[in-house]
């Protein structure tokens, strides 16, 4: 389960960032950094409960790890703060395919848009569920 949960919507190895500078990357990891827990899982079959119970603790060096239960699981994520919208791709350890995604922050809330459907499949460009489609948007809030 923790496996399908990471490849399914990680969307996290050598960290390489794509667009923006050092300085400007930086601050934005920076904003990651942290325990972040999920509150809410939205597909097509509508919201799901199964990842409620998974945190993420993401660090400024742009890596990070996923708990759930007594389980951990390591991964690494590198940002594309000049896209629009912003862009992350995240690469399980123990995955040879990054998940593809896109990203927004709203105060002490992450939401993270991925594509299920595999290495092939093209990254979300909006922050939409449609029908029978193979996006899931994950919502996390950080930590107290």
């Amino acid at each position: 389960m923790m496996k399908l949960m990471l490849g399914g919507f990680i969307v996290c190895a050598a960290l390489l960032v794509g667009g923006g500078d050092d300085a400007a990357v930086k601050k934005e990891r920076a904003k990651f950094k942290g325990t972040w827990k999920i509150t809410r899982l939205e597909t097509s079959k509508g919201d799901e409960d199964k990842g409620k119970d998974i945190t993420l603790t993401f660090s400024d060096d742009g890596t990070m790890e996923m708990h759930k239960g007594g389980e951990s699981k390591k991964a690494t994520y590198k940002l594309n703060i000049a896209a629009k919208p912003k862009e992350i791709d995240i690469q399980p350890d123990d995955d040879k395919h990054p998940g593809k995604g896109i990203y927004e922050f709203a105060k002490d809330k992450l939401r993270i848009c991925f594509s299920q459907g595999g290495p092939d499949s093209p990254r979300p460009t909006e922050f939409a569920v449609k029908d029978e489609s193979r996006t899931i948007i994950v919502t996390l809030e950080r930590a107290k």
